[in-house]
């Protein structure tokens, strides 16, 4: 079995997609929670989910998120 294990933080979403004008735009006015609770599929840059997506697909692996993430969100 193949196993990708990912990180989100720099990964998915990057600083380059952070400050670029698609990001600035679509979260123009948004708190850091409104981003992530209501804006997800903004937060996560398209062209790293395309590369990702084209891994696994073409590696038949699965995918173990990693993240910090899991200490703001879990109960």
């Amino acid at each position: 079995m193949k196993i990708i294990f990912l990180d989100i933080d720099g990964v998915l979403n990057s600083r380059v997609y952070g400050d670029s004008e698609f990001y600035l735009i679509s979260t123009a006015g948004l708190s850091d929670a409104e981003i992530m609770l209501t804006m997800h599929h903004h937060h996560l840059d398209p062209l790293a989910i395309k590369t990702l997506n084209e891994l696994v697909k073409r590696s038949g692996a699965e995918v173990v998120l990693s993240s910090t993430w899991r200490g703001r969100y879990s109960p």
